[in-house]
């Protein structure tokens, strides 16, 4: 069984990873480190508040192009599951770029998700689809986003207290209503630590490919880190 899942996965990151190769940039990539803090706390049976915040820092010090800390995000959801088990939830985010500077540009933003799981060869498979609407002070746009992940632990066949996991993901996103209608996609390969069940912590890189449908490809590299705990 678990010789079956570890193929499963690999066949999946293989499969993602042929999927961006049309997004390799000529431009030599930007470099950021995201960290996050979130925190949910469970009202019923089906409902759940979740708070976060996050921030962007440029990692690329000594260049023309560093600007410290890129943006700056908090955020709020409010989750109902259903009898099968799948979560519909209504977010809010608000979002600035470029903090700390007098031209920032700030975001607010309506999000719209679903999330449920598949199974495949004893395999389970998150799906999260999101529709966000974005205001900004002159700009509205609105964009649709879907993501496939898979997790499994790094050791036997279930993931308890205290033990580590790895993750891998692959999320396209698709700004239908701007000019340029840009398409982004973005791969992440990660681990994770179950220290315990209100509480987990992720490490993972992330590659972002953006503009993949124009001539003007885009593409950067993060560091992510995040710490999650139920209250």
């Amino acid at each position: 069984m678990r010789y079956i899942k570890m193929r499963s996965t690999v066949f999946l990151f293989i499969f993602l990873l042929f999927g961006i190769n049309e997004l390799r940039a000529d431009n030599d990539p930007d470099f950021y480190w995201e960290p996050k803090l979130s925190t949910s706390y469970k009202l019923s049976t089906r409902y759940t508040l979740q708070a976060g915040a996050n921030v962007r820092q440029d990692l690329q010090w000594g260049t023309a192009d560093y600007s410290g800390i890129r943006k700056a995000e908090a955020q709020v959801f409010a989750t109902r599951a259903t009898f099968t088990g799948n979560k519909l939830s209504l977010g809010y985010v608000y979002s600035g770029s470029n903090q700390f500077r007098p031209s920032r540009k700030v975001e607010n933003r309506l999000t719209f998700q679903y999330k449920f799981k598949t199974s495949f060869i004893s395999n389970k498979f998150s799906h999260r689809a999101r529709f966000e609407n974005r205001f900004y002070t002159e700009d509205y746009f609105t964009r649709l986003r879907y993501r496939l992940s898979y997790s499994a632990p790094i050791n036997g066949e279930r993931l308890d207290e205290g033990e580590f996991y790895w993750i891998v993901s692959d999320e396209i996103l698709w700004n239908f209503n701007n000019k340029n209608y840009d398409v982004e996609n973005r791969l992440s390969l990660g681990f994770g630590w179950l220290p315990s069940k209100k509480q987990k912590v992720q490490f993972a890189l992330q590659y972002r490919g953006s503009d993949i449908n124009t001539s003007e490809v885009g593409h950067a590299v993060f560091l992510s880190t995040a710490y999650y705990f139920g209250i």
